[in-house]
């Protein structure tokens, strides 16, 4: 995916979100059950805010995410969608006028760009969505184009962060991406010092869900240790910066 593309993308979960948090607000996410519908929604309304902090820092500030998490106030909830999407447009807007512009990641723990952001905010979101609608009963809106980029940027950047944090190193990964007719339409790697390794195969959408520590289905671990797999969707509740309910 482009940018640009994954600038609409957001703007569409984004819409997703603010939406079904009016109409479906008070109902339990079970993904991430100390949260409702609307949580879920006000969170992404910070978490955005919370990002543009630290895209307006310096890339070697190392002060950057802790500043910004002091500095980010409450997402007001009880935000109609149209209100929703309007409070989070600047910040979208910012994240869309310069792919390039240099700022602090916190997945690089420093240098990185505003299109770095587009990306995590891609995969983030669009868990969350499918948090969302894991619990209304929806079918997942992520299209394997979408899903194929959530998870290169998670294998790339999120899990190698995750590694850092917790200082655990699950051996070496190998996932086969399949597309809606059952073909490989990539296969991504994750490399390790570590003595085990695993090669998983899954649908886009459900190696995103595993990898970000959700439930999920159809991921067959096909030749090594599934232990590896198994503490890889482990990695993110043992986080700091990533709660079970994050």
């Amino acid at each position: 995916m482009d940018h640009q593309a994954r600038i609409g993308t957001i703007r569409a979960s984004v819409r997703y979100l603010s939406e079904r948090a009016v109409t479906h607000g008070s109902i339990g996410v079970p993904n991430t059950p100390a949260w409702t519908i609307g949580e879920v929604a006000t969170h992404v309304g910070w978490a955005l805010s919370f990002w543009r902090h630290m895209m307006d820092s310096a890339p070697d500030d190392q002060t950057a995410r802790d500043r910004a998490l002091a500095e980010t106030a409450p997402f007001t909830p009880d935000l109609d969608s149209e209100q929703f999407v309007e409070r989070v447009e600047p910040v979208l807007a910012h994240m869309s006028a310069d792919e390039h512009a240099q700022c602090y990641v916190s997945m690089t723990g420093g240098p990185g760009t505003r299109g770095l952001w587009a990306r995590h905010a891609l995969s983030e979101i669009g868990v969350h969505c499918m948090d969302v609608e894991a619990a209304l009963g929806e079918p997942h809106g992520i299209t394997t184009d979408e899903g194929h980029d959530a998870v290169d940027y998670v294998a790339t950047w999120v899990l190698p962060s995750f590694r850092r944090m917790t200082g655990e190193d699950p051996g070496a990964l190998s996932l086969e991406l399949m597309g809606p007719d059952a073909e490989i339409v990539d296969t991504l790697s994750i490399a390790s010092e570590a003595p085990g390794s695993a090669v998983v195969r899954g649908s886009t959408s459900q190696l995103l869900l595993g990898l970000w520590g959700r439930p999920h289905q159809g991921v067959e671990v096909r030749d090594g240790d599934s232990g590896v797999w198994q503490t890889w969707t482990e990695l993110p509740s043992r986080s700091f910066q990533f709660a079970p309910d994050d």
